[in-house]
């Protein structure tokens, strides 16, 4: 992973990202670093998208530790929790 430096002391660069976007109320997008054709969205609200591109699909794993499988093209939206299936 590369690191870049704030303040002198260095930092991994996706955690600046992260914070930056957090700040900002947005989500940290980004490609999985362990598993190729996976990207993450990381919500401000703890909420974790996992689109894998390969299986076109998207899994949402809400902080309560459910998760909410459906297909990647399917409108992302920003998540509010607590989650309710309708």
């Amino acid at each position: 992973m590369t690191t870049s430096m704030s303040e002198g002391n260095p930092l991994p660069a996706v955690e600046d990202s992260r914070a930056m976007c957090f700040q900002q109320g947005k989500p940290c997008i980004y490609a999985s670093p362990d598993a190729p054709g996976v990207i993450i969205t990381e919500w401000p609200n703890g909420t974790v998208d996992r689109e894998e591109l390969a299986a076109n699909t998207r899994t949402r794993h809400w902080p309560d530790r459910t998760t909410q499988t459906e297909p990647a093209d399917a409108e992302l939206t920003f998540p509010h929790w607590p989650w309710q299936e309708t």
